[in-house]
């Protein structure tokens, strides 16, 4: 089924479809939402992508964590799985954007963009950022 929601593409491996079952699609991205490693790791060695997306928002699990502004569990799941960091939200916004405009962690905003800029480099892309909103005046 083409527009089966549980059916998501990796832009990692774009010839490989990875079907989501419902309960594993909730389970993973509560857990996204709630910074559960534990449970996020779970998924992963069963098989669930690191570059699942949720339909509704364009979230992947990095844009979760951006947003919430965690980052010091990060780190050993960003060495042991393949994230892609170029991929962006609905809003066109890339996890490092989210860090530093929504949990204000620009410590985390940083680590962020310099794998974005790795990977960029390693594809051969250029990587923009949306222009950011002028400051108004108080």
């Amino acid at each position: 089924m083409p527009n089966d929601p549980r059916r998501y593409r990796s832009r990692a491996a774009p010839n490989e479809e990875t079907a989501v079952d419902e309960a594993t699609l909730t389970e993973f991205f509560l857990a996204a939402r709630y910074g559960d490693f534990k449970t996020i790791k779970r998924l992963f060695d069963i098989g669930v992508p690191p570059t699942l997306t949720e339909p509704s928002t364009g979230f992947t699990l990095l844009h979760y964590i951006a947003a919430r502004g965690i980052g010091t569990p990060v780190h050993g799941l960003l060495r042991r799985y393949a994230f892609d960091f170029l991929l962006r939200d609905h809003l066109g916004r890339l996890p490092s954007e989210l860090a530093a405009t929504v949990a204000e962690n620009f410590a985390l905003a940083g680590s962020l963009r310099d794998l974005e800029l790795e990977q960029a480099d390693r594809q051969g892309v250029t990587l923009t950022y949306r222009p950011r909103p002028p400051a108004t005046e108080r």
